[in-house]
């Protein structure tokens, strides 16, 4: 099988997110999306109207747990004309606490305490044209539930390239993981692109009850 490309400029342009601890559908304590810079993918796409549907209600969402798929048609950061169908299996969920190098994070990020969830992924692009798989970075962000942010591993703090960030060409698949730092070993993950022009979920990945 083809692996993916990484995107690099967006790998060691991902800003550190603060996790977040707030309910409800406030966004106020959102943070920031990174600043692009001249590499990154869509550091010269300029805003223009979007044609995109709206997004759908989180009861028409996909909802998957380990072992489940979905598919999704996603926008290229660099062409919102370029689009493609791509999918997700969630293939393992792992909580951990404090860096793990076997789990792909270097012991001297973070601290004992902090809980980690590893998420390990299969993504494919089943589609004619290139696809984007970016769940850290500009333009992307996973949601632990609404209103609240888990952290990004920086790149230099990371054992492996094993993450699965990157462009996929058609018929490529590649099986990878994220590791995210997050406040409970509960709730949802939810996958939001936004390079259409609009800020869309496209699934949710529910997490198990755990007791790290």
């Amino acid at each position: 099988m083809r692996r993916r490309t990484m995107f690099a400029a967006v790998l060691l342009n991902t800003a550190v997110l603060s996790v977040g601890c707030s309910g409800g559908d406030s966004t106020a304590d959102r943070p920031p999306a990174a600043t692009p810079t001249p590499d990154s993918p869509t550091a010269t796409e300029q805003p223009r109207e979007s044609t995109e549907a709206p997004t759908p209600s989180p009861e028409d969402l996909p909802r998957l747990g380990i072992g489940d798929s979905t598919a999704w048609e996603s926008t290229h950061p660099d062409d919102r004309d370029l689009r493609t169908e791509m999918s997700i299996t969630v293939e393992d969920i792992t909580y951990f606490r404090g860096p793990d190098p076997e789990q792909g994070v270097e012991s001297s990020f973070g601290n004992a305490d902090q809980l980690y969830v590893r998420l390990d992924l299969t993504i494919t692009n089943l589609g004619e044209h290139v696809g984007v798989f970016l769940p850290q970075g500009y333009g992307m962000e996973w949601a632990v539930r609404e209103g609240a942010y888990p952290a990004g591993i920086p790149t230099e703090y990371l054992t492996d390239n094993g993450h699965v960030l990157g462009a996929y060409e058609p018929g490529a698949e590649y099986t990878g993981h994220e590791v995210l730092a997050i406040d409970t070993p509960s709730g949802v993950i939810g996958y939001v692109e936004t390079s259409s022009g609009e800020r869309r979920k496209m699934f949710v990945i529910e997490l198990p009850d755990g007791d790290v």
